[in-house]
């Protein structure tokens, strides 16, 4: 072996003429591999007209010149204005990152070529790294991989931020995404990233009688306080005992208010409300902190009753 893997620096092959130069060009390489996530430009093909000692290039396709025959490799400049020449590195190994100085971007190598990192537009310090359409305050930015760059999802999709939001909860659960907050301070423009849990989905399962005694119409058949402010997206019912002969008919009361405009029902000879003919419509979306719920059956099945009830309350945290 006469290079190192990594790094292509060379090594010290047991006697040999001068090997002080041997060592010092390693030494020089791995000086450069120290910070070596940082180069100046990558779209170059042609050493510049003006460099400091020890810049260092990631060299462009075609190069020409000193950088013939290089392409690809990090070029590292030796001396002032690469006056004694440049240094060749092999750096396309898989998962390795640069950070582009001239790009403020952090690139990766995806085992075939120099991509932008996922998430690597990490310093968003002026309006371009973003590119139009701007942000405007608190726009929800979504990374677009195919032009490598964040971009606002309503703008880009044509829906409201709330919507955005909803959607991409949707989609990540309980991942996260990124809030960006645009601040003007004089004539520094600048991004604040900040990186916000997303609110999962999450229910709260109420049984409301044993699993088999015939239940009996009535108010408050079970009451609770609220753990935590929550919005509510959706409610549904189901039963271990389908009700005959008529439907069950159960209202939810916040504070003793109702919070349905159109109460749960469980049509007859069915388990569970999501069957029912006409469905639940919520008019109060917003349970408050601590605030007392109760439960009503309001008509259970005439033939059979029914048994087993639960109440499902679902949505997020507010």
């Amino acid at each position: 072996m006469t290079d190192f893997p990594n790094t292509g620096a060379p090594m010290w092959a047991g006697p040999q003429a001068s090997p002080w130069d041997v060592v010092n060009e390693a030494s020089f390489i791995f000086d450069a591999f120290a910070s070596r996530s940082i180069i100046e430009d990558r779209d170059l093909t042609a050493p510049p007209g003006s460099c400091a000692n020890g810049a260092r290039y990631l060299v462009d396709a075609t190069a020409t010149g000193a950088w013939a025959g290089h392409d690809g490799e990090l070029a590292i400049a030796i001396g002032a204005n690469a006056s004694n020449g440049w240094y060749f590195a092999t750096v396309d190994n898989h998962g390795n990152q640069l950070f582009v100085r001239d790009e403020d971007i952090l690139i990766e190598y995806d085992g075939a070529a120099w991509v932008t990192a996922p998430g690597g537009v990490s310093y968003l310090n002026d309006l371009t790294d973003v590119n139009a359409p701007a942000p405007a305050d608190n726009d929800l930015l979504s990374w677009d991989e195919g032009a490598g760059q964040w971009v606002p999802v309503a703008a880009a999709a044509g829906y409201t931020d709330e919507q955005a939001r909803d959607a991409i909860g949707a989609m990540l659960a309980d991942s996260s995404t990124i809030d960006v907050t645009y601040n003007d301070e004089g004539d520094a423009e600048t991004f604040e990233v900040i990186q916000a849990a997303l609110k999962p989905t999450e229910s709260l399962i109420i049984a409301c009688s044993d699993e088999t005694t015939a239940i009996t119409a009535g108010t408050a058949k079970v009451t609770f306080r609220m753990p935590y402010a929550f919005t509510l997206t959706a409610v549904r019912a189901s039963v271990t005992t389908a009700p005959t002969g008529s439907t069950i008919l159960i209202d939810i009361n916040e504070s003793g208010t109702t919070i349905l405009s159109t109460k749960l029902m469980i049509d007859a000879s069915e388990k569970t409300s999501t069957t029912a003919a006409t469905a639940a419509v919520i008019s109060d979306s917003g349970l408050a902190d601590d605030a007392e719920i109760t439960i009503d059956f309001d008509q259970v099945g005439s033939t059979i009753a029914g048994a087993g009830v639960k109440v499902y309350l679902i949505g997020h945290r507010t």
